[in-house]
């Protein structure tokens, strides 16, 4: 049975406290206190095969099925906790030339979800409006889409214009892209003229952005599929509702990054590319710890794939020469290496622990937002928009304004 959403959320928050010491620590940084030697659950953990490993790391029911009997109940608790309804899936449409195969299955079911559109409607962060030209098309809809990026502007016009010439059926309603960032704009001016506001994969503060304006002005109906809910924030995340002020459950950004972490679609490439960088990284660590004499993690800079190209060797020089390490002397550097991917490992199997509460810990970040919008006179409907291949940040909320505030 379906929970509220005041009570879900409050059920989520008593999960992610009882069980913060397996999702707040950072295995790559240092060995969690859970996973002692001696521990079955750390035995448990480390007899997964590669396989299983890499399968729970992309999915969510894989990942759940690979911990069942480690931790039962937790697991047990987290399937209960993010089931969620789905919205009706868009049908299969061959997607256009200037348009990615997966991107193109997210506009579509996005777009189905919705149900129905009564323009005028605003798209928000609309890139080239993709998602615009859909709807202006399916639903017979104005749209004003807002982009901060002029070149997308310009293009986001052009494929508006070039598919009202190429349209054989009746003329289309208006639809424009304008030029406005929506975190410094006055993007109040276009959606005081809207009945109805989009946003598919509009990251962290500028989806918050447009629950705080668009609840301001009153907009009848808000429709949204939050991404990256880290990013576009201060240097602290707070929650937006009054339920999430009053816990005692207090997010880092980095903690609240780990709301994204799954890897469903990584090609096979991108997966051997993030291995080797990781065991290297990790390699690197070991030879840094010992060089320095001090047993503690050291940030390093991000590495473009020109210095994976070389000797592990290579790598290492060129991150001390950055960190300003020597690595003079006798190193055996095939011996750090060896540990690095050793390490990998085991890093890759106690990170499991932490990513079973990922989409636990992302349902909680949706709801003190739903909880926001209704504490602001909405009505929200929360579920799943398509399935988690075509891409796992799927979550779909549409809120509508009460009839008496509509009747503002």
């Amino acid at each position: 049975m379906l929970l509220d959403h005041a009570q879900h959320f409050e059920q989520l928050t008593s999960l992610l406290a009882t069980n913060a010491h397996y999702w707040r620590c950072q295995p790559f940084k240092a060995t969690p206190a859970w996973a002692s030697a001696e521990s079955p659950l750390t035995q448990a953990v480390y007899s997964l095969t590669d396989d299983t490993v890499h399968a729970a790391q992309a999915s969510d029911n894989a990942l759940l099925n690979a911990l069942q009997s480690c931790l039962p109940e937790q697991c047990d608790s987290v399937r209960r906790l993010c089931e969620l309804p789905n919205f009706q899936p868009a049908e299969a449409i061959q997607a256009p030339a200037h348009i990615p195969g997966r991107k193109w299955q997210q506009i579509t079911h996005f777009g189905a979800a919705l149900q129905h559109c009564d323009g005028p409607l605003l798209e928000w962060c609309a890139g080239k409006a993709h998602l615009g030209r859909w709807l202006n098309r399916h639903y017979n809809c104005s749209v004003t889409a807002l982009e901060c990026e002029t070149a997308l502007v310009a293009q986001g016009n052009e494929l508006a214009r070039a598919a009202s010439r190429t349209e054989h059926r009746q003329q289309l309603p208006a639809l424009h892209v304008q030029h406005c960032d929506v975190l410094t704009g006055n993007n109040r001016r276009y959606l005081s003229k809207v009945n109805h506001a989009v946003a598919l994969h509009a990251c962290g503060g500028l989806h918050r952005k447009l629950l705080t304006d668009a609840t301001t002005q009153r907009i009848e109906r808000l429709s949204y599929s939050p991404c990256c809910y880290h990013k576009y924030l201060d240097d602290t995340y707070e929650p937006m509702s009054r339920a999430g002020l009053e816990t005692d459950l207090r997010l880092s950004l980095t903690e609240v990054r780990g709301a994204v972490r799954q890897s469903t679609t990584a090609g096979n490439a991108e997966r051997a590319r993030h291995r080797k960088l990781q065991s290297w990284r990790l390699g690197f660590d070991a030879l840094q710890r010992e060089v320095r004499g001090m047993n503690e993690y050291l940030p390093t800079p991000p590495v473009s794939s020109t210095v994976l190209q070389g000797s592990f060797r290579d790598f290492c020089e060129w991150m001390a020469k950055h960190k300003q390490i020597s690595t003079g002397g006798k190193i055996d550097f095939d011996a750090f290496e060896a540990t690095g991917q050793t390490r990998y490992g085991q890093v890759a199997r106690q990170e499991l622990l932490r990513e079973l509460f990922r989409r636990p810990l992302e349902l909680w970040l949706v709801l003190d937002e739903v909880l926001f919008l209704e504490e602001n006179g909405y009505r929200c409907d929360l579920g799943t928009f398509c399935e988690p291949d075509i891409t796992p940040r799927n979550l779909f909320i549409n809120a509508t304004a009460g009839l008496s505030d509509r009747l503002l």
